[in-house]
């Protein structure tokens, strides 16, 4: 009787691990790379996602905002913490964004939009996969894989091509913005509903970001400023005036807060490890010095 059941049970299993199916469409790419438009093909677990599509995002907005976008690997307790990675590279962008600013366009509100991207890397791909969307007047940017190393012809290549928010790897990463006060939240997501790991998910307030961004119009103002600018012989000083206002330190103030915002997270990390080394070697201590057992005589 068990024999006749088990085969039954592995399959649910499996079927549980996979996680919903999903419908996809408006796919544009190639082999290496594709973006589009998923959502649960269950209509009841459709009908429960509410986002704020489509986006009116433009496609320098969205290039500003995702070149900013960070990963940082997750490391182990005694491991050496890699620096954090920008999500894309500028070539990435170039490639994915036009089609990706054009996918979240025409987004339904029960759709989210998915990004893979495949480069050779040894005896395998390098894959960086993840997804978009905005609610709550917010973009929410998840990466399932970052550079993950998948050998060629593995079935974990088409489980990421056929659900881009599952991860492979299993440790997850860390995503940071810069500059970081526009950070709204990080978290785990199980949007894909996969058993294996949640993917990593950075929620931002892009609208804020935005809104102080220069317009191409005042760039092109500060840019062309200095050549109306009279220029006088080498041989007479130029005089300031007297009440000339300081030339504004805002971008500075702003870089240095940025830094400081860097460096304290990275003084509360090495804290957490210094912290964990210690109560290991605390525990290792204890058993040093803690004297064996005797056996009773009998």
């Amino acid at each position: 009787m068990l024999k006749r059941l088990l085969p039954g049970l592995l399959v649910l299993l499996c079927a549980g691990c996979s996680g919903p199916a999903i419908s996809s469409r408006a796919a544009v790419g190639e082999a290496n790379w594709f973006v589009r438009l998923d959502t649960f093909l269950d209509s009841r677990a459709a009908a429960d996602l509410r986002f704020d599509h489509p986006s009116q995002l433009s496609e320098s907005e969205l290039a500003a905002i995702l070149s900013r976008v960070q990963v940082q690997e997750r490391a182990g307790l005694l491991e050496r913490k890699p620096f954090p990675q920008p999500l894309f590279s500028p070539g990435e962008i170039r490639q994915m964004l036009p089609s990706l600013q054009k996918t979240l366009r025409t987004a339904k509100p029960t759709e989210w939009a998915v990004f893979y991207s495949a480069l050779p890397g040894g005896a395998g791909q390098e894959v960086t996969s993840g997804g978009l969307f905005v609610k709550g007047n917010q973009l929410h940017v998840v990466v399932a894989n970052h550079h993950e190393r998948i050998p060629s012809g593995s079935d974990n290549l088409a489980a990421i091509r056929a659900n881009p928010l599952n991860p492979w790897g299993g440790k997850g990463a860390m995503l940071s913005f810069e500059p970081a006060r526009f950070v709204a939240g990080t978290q785990a997501t199980w949007l894909s509903r996969s058993a294996s790991a949640p993917a990593s998910e950075l929620v931002l307030d892009h609208s804020a970001f935005l809104a102080e961004m220069p317009t191409p119009a005042a760039a092109a103002a500060t840019v062309a400023a200095p050549q109306s600018a009279v220029i006088l012989p080498p041989t007479m000083p130029q005089a300031s005036p007297r009440n000339a206002a300081p030339p504004p330190m805002t971008d500075q103030i702003s870089a240095l807060q940025n830094e400081i915002e860097r460096l304290r997270r990275r003084l509360e990390e090495q804290d957490e490890d210094i912290a964990m080394l210690k109560t290991r070697l605390f525990e290792l201590d204890t058993l040093i010095k803690s004297p064996p057992r005797k056996n009773p005589a009998r």
